[in-house]
């Protein structure tokens, strides 16, 4: 059994949006915070100088 890829139409990409932005603004704190804790992560990560940005 090979892995086989499904091309979906251009306009699933329109629905796949709106479902996002409806997904979105249902629960936008909860979006936030998640944004909010990823750049919390990326500012740790950057400071510890074997994982962290390579031109420190």
């Amino acid at each position: 059994m090979g892995l086989r890829l499904l091309t979906p139409p251009a306009s699933a990409g329109v629905q796949w949006v709106r479902e996002g932005l409806a997904n979105f603004f249902k629960q936008p704190m909860g979006f936030a915070s998640l944004f909010v804790m990823f750049l919390l992560a990326a500012q740790l990560l950057g400071l510890v100088p074997v994982v962290g940005s390579p031109w420190h």
